[in-house]
Formats: C-alpha cells, sequence, structure tokens
C-alpha cells in the first residue's frame, strides 16, 4: 500500500523586517520583484484571491490616522492545497483613531478538493 502525505500550510505574520532580510517575493517599498524564499513554497494570499482584494495594499498606519497606508508588512501565506477565496484589510477605526498600528488583514480560505475539473 502507498502512503500519501499531504502538508496543508498557512503562515501568517507581520513581516516588518522583510524588505531588509529579502524573505518575501515583493520588495515592500518598491513592490518589485526580488529573491523569494517563503514564495517559492508558499502563495501570497492577496495575489492569488478569487474576489478582488479589499481595501488598502498598505497594512501598517503608524497610528496615523490621516496618513496613506502604503507599507505592507502583513502577509497571509498559504500552500497549493488551499484557495483564498477572499482577501481583505480592514481600516475600521473609532474617533479617527486605530486600536493597532496594523490593520486586520482577514483572509476566508477553503481547502481545494483532490477531484479534477
Amino acid at each position: 500500500m502507498k502512503r500519501i502525505t499531504i502538508i496543508l500550510l498557512m503562515l501568517a505574520s507581520n513581516f516588518a523586517m522583510a524588505q531588509n532580510l529579502r524573505i518575501i517575493t515583493y520588495n515592500i517599498r518598491l513592490n518589485i520583484a526580488s529573491d523569494g524564499i517563503i514564495t517559492s513554497e508558499l502563495n501570497d494570499s492577496r495575489s492569488i484571491s478569487k474576489k478582488a482584494p479589499y481595501g488598502p495594499v498598505g497594512t501598517f498606519n503608524s497610528f496615523k490616522f490621516d496618513a496613506p497606508m502604503k507599507d505592507r508588512i502583513d502577509y497571509v501565506f498559504v500552500s497549493n492545497q488551499i484557495e483564498v477565496k477572499r482577501y481583505a484589510v480592514l481600516t475600521d477605526s473609532r474617533d479617527q483613531r486605530y486600536p493597532s498600528d496594523h490593520q486586520p488583514v482577514i483572509v476566508n480560505l477553503e481547502l481545494k478538493s483532490g477531484k479534477k475539473k
């Protein structure tokens, strides 16, 4: 009997140092391709979302309500067996104040079926 092992993986983190360590495929500030360690095995959930991503590209706000959010430092990476239905960066605030210096990243994930279409 042949034994098959499938590894499902989701990696979510604040990759604040990613642009200096070249961990991810995109240079955060310049948004250009570079050497990727994580993305050689995993997929960026924002780029493979079935629905168009919701909210800003940036996830870091520095507690500044009126400043543009251009720095993306929070990511969710998934293995090939996981489908990303939706990706969103939420920008809710109260009295023009954010509860964190990072915006929440929400993903709707689904395990892909083994059936071919």
